[in-house]
């Protein structure tokens, strides 16, 4: 990891999903502060994180005693309480945090939360029931995943009229808004992709586009 891409997450609650993240964002080299009202939680997490706190975060004084300075970006990872969510980005926002995520449970939520500041709201279920339903509707995908809600980044397998194509024939930026950023030939994937080099009907193209870049692609299937 390039030291200049490493930040400091802050990590608010230590569920299932607070603490996968926390435990992932440390694998990619990430500094990562853990906080939890939950001892036993804190203590569980304490060895793979940075730093590990017990702490009710929506208490302003607390949270501000735990560093909050160096935090790019804050994860509100207690779906299930919107009241402590909703303290926690009003903390947070005066705190000048840089960054707010918040996860939400349901539509709901995710509105209430988006209007009082989270930068970004997440709402796991429903985004993982999205991608899975993608992925079985559309045979043509080999994975998928949305960013931010503006851009997919999809593996694709390559259509028929693609095949004996290249990709400078078959201009895919100007007609889908679509840049390879990859492919996949012989199982291995590389970026030193020749735009002159004929497609073969085994290759896999590793692409990004807009979100609606499923739809899309679809109606070339």
């Amino acid at each position: 990891m390039v030291k200049e891409n490493k930040r400091t997450f802050l990590i608010m609650g230590l569920g299932f999903f607070g603490s996968t993240a926390a435990k992932y964002l440390m694998k990619y080299g990430q500094d990562v502060i853990a906080l939890d009202c939950d001892m036993k939680k804190v203590e569980h997490i304490a060895d793979e994180v940075t730093q590990a706190v017990c702490c009710d975060f929506t208490d302003p004084d607390q949270l501000s005693s735990v560093g909050i300075d160096a935090v790019d970006v804050a994860v509100i990872a207690t779906g299930d309480d919107l009241q402590a969510s909703i303290l926690a980005i009003l903390n947070l926002k005066d705190l000048n945090v840089p960054k707010i995520v918040a996860k939400a449970n349901d539509i709901v939520a995710r509105k209430v939360l988006k209007k009082i500041g989270a930068d970004q709201v997440i709402t796991p279920e429903a985004d993982t029931a999205k991608t899975i339903v993608k992925k079985l509707a559309f045979k043509h995908v080999v994975d998928l995943f949305d960013i931010d809600g503006a851009y997919s980044v999809m593996e694709i397998h390559i259509f028929k009229k693609w095949v004996g194509r290249s990709l400078i024939e078959l201009n895919l930026r100007n007609t889908y808004e679509l840049n390879v950023i990859g492919i996949r030939r012989n199982g291995k994937l590389t970026v030193a992709i020749n735009p002159n080099d004929p497609l073969r009907v085994e290759d896999q193209l590793l692409v990004v586009g807009p979100e609606n870049l499923y739809d899309r692609l679809k109606e070339t299937a």
